[in-house]
């Protein structure tokens, strides 16, 4: 499995759709699709967005119920022949504070490494506004890169829990098919030791 994070607002939908049509050897997963699913049986929570608002302990049940989700989304893909990716964040922003996107049961499974999507700060912020998809807080520029900083932190410390390695893929604005090669590119280093 290949863990892919960033930002919401750098693209990452957008590029791993084009991934997806391009490579059909590749499985998308998004983690908070599952953990809206936990949370949807669990909590009778139907909007991604409020999930936020959960106490802590039961956002980790409920990223624990995701993770057993993944386990067999990963023995499907591997029964199948596919690259399994897992879509996500490498951290949450809750009232409480900051929480890992990960819950610490996911390296138990096998992980062939990290993939972090960046773009500028200004074109998050353009993107974010025009995603008439989500209910997203404004954010300012200072918060973005703060956002980024404890991002990377957060990776950096799941690569080295896993002891597998991860990449940076900056995203820039009409760059979409450049974006999309080295997106492959690094797919293919990550799972060319399998």
């Amino acid at each position: 499995m290949i863990i892919i994070m960033g930002l919401p607002g750098v693209g990452k939908s957008t590029l791993l759709s084009k991934i997806l049509e391009k490579n059909q050897n590749i499985k998308i997963i998004n983690y908070g699709d599952l953990v809206l699913s936990s949370a949807s049986k669990k909590f009778n929570i139907t909007d991604r967005d409020k999930i936020n608002s959960l106490p802590l302990k039961d956002h980790l049940e409920i990223q624990k119920e995701a993770i057993k989700q993944i386990n067999n989304e990963i023995k499907q893909a591997e029964s199948e022949g596919k690259i399994l990716i897992l879509d996500t964040h490498a951290v949450l922003k809750k009232p409480s504070g900051y929480l890992p996107g990960l819950a610490p049961e996911i390296f138990n499974l096998p992980i062939h490494g990290f993939i972090f999507i960046d773009a500028p700060t200004n074109e998050i912020i353009e993107r974010r506004e025009k995603d008439k998809k989500r209910r997203r807080p404004n954010i300012e520029k200072e918060e973005i890169n703060a956002l980024r900083e404890i991002s990377l932190s957060f990776i950096s410390q799941y690569s080295a829990a896993s002891g597998k390695p991860f990449f940076i893929l900056i995203n820039r604005k009409g760059k979409l098919d450049r974006s999309t090669v080295e997106l492959e590119e690094i797919i293919e280093k990550l799972t060319s030791k399998i």
